[in-house]
């Protein structure tokens, strides 16, 4: 997963990305955190569908943009603020079979400035040709789901609660001789505030930047313990 963050801050994400795998959703939000920033709700450049539970269809309105011909249309155009459009579909499978044949030839001749950001309970589903043209990337339930009870005791304890679970950290890592385990929780904090503490997102990714610069993680897990009050 760390992986998929770092080339989308580096800028050498594939534009046509598949996430497989039971709820693979967060991780698509924090990469488009990755390449578009903090704001990315907001800057209009990302086209969001998440599943309603409704079947994707080719559609007959360029106006709506939770069909294939509004989906299209959209992802045509320049992008407004940023280098990039996105696309973010969540269960792609839900696509009808015309809907299906209609995506392939969007991904077949993609836009020059638009990235497809996509996930799938279950790639099996999806029709060969497409599976062909996407970087398909299965995520285990364990790298996915991280460890819960970590992240939720650092986002709600006070500050002394966190500053314990740093030092504890910081204490078994070096035991395990294993600093790769600091970048892994983070991604977890990550995960865990898109779903428990939003407003924390934007200093928990500052954190995470610092890390990916070879910062001391010691230090930056310190710092953002006092940044989050």
């Amino acid at each position: 997963m760390s992986h998929l963050l770092r080339q989308a801050e580096a800028e050498k994400l594939t534009n046509r990305l598949l996430l497989s795998g039971e709820d693979c959703w967060d991780l698509a939000e924090s990469i488009a955190t990755a390449v578009q920033g903090s704001n990315w709700v907001h800057d209009g450049d990302v086209l969001v569908i998440t599943d309603d539970g409704t079947t994707i269809k080719v559609g007959e309105d360029e106006g709506d943009l939770r069909t294939m011909r509004g989906l299209t249309q959209w992802a045509h155009r320049t992008p407004r603020a940023g280098a990039w459009r996105v696309v973010m579909i969540e269960n792609v499978e839900r696509m009808t079979l015309n809907a299906s044949n209609a995506f392939l030839k969007l991904l077949e001749e993609p836009p020059t400035r638009t990235r497809f950001i996509l996930t799938t309970k279950n790639h099996h589903q999806l029709l060969a040709t497409i599976l062909s043209r996407v970087d398909i990337h299965c995520i285990p339930t364990d790298i996915r789901t991280g460890s819960d009870s970590l992240v939720l005791q650092f986002l709600n304890g006070n500050l002394a609660d966190r500053l314990a679970l740093v030092h504890s950290l910081d204490a078994e890592i070096k035991k395990a001789k294993t600093t790769g385990k600091w970048k892994e929780y983070m991604l977890d904090l990550l995960l865990g505030a898109r779903m428990h503490a939003p407003e924390q997102l934007p200093r928990i990714w500052q954190s995470f930047r610092r890390l990916q610069q070879n910062a001391n993680p010691r230090f930056v897990m310190e710092h953002l313990s006092l940044d989050l009050g």
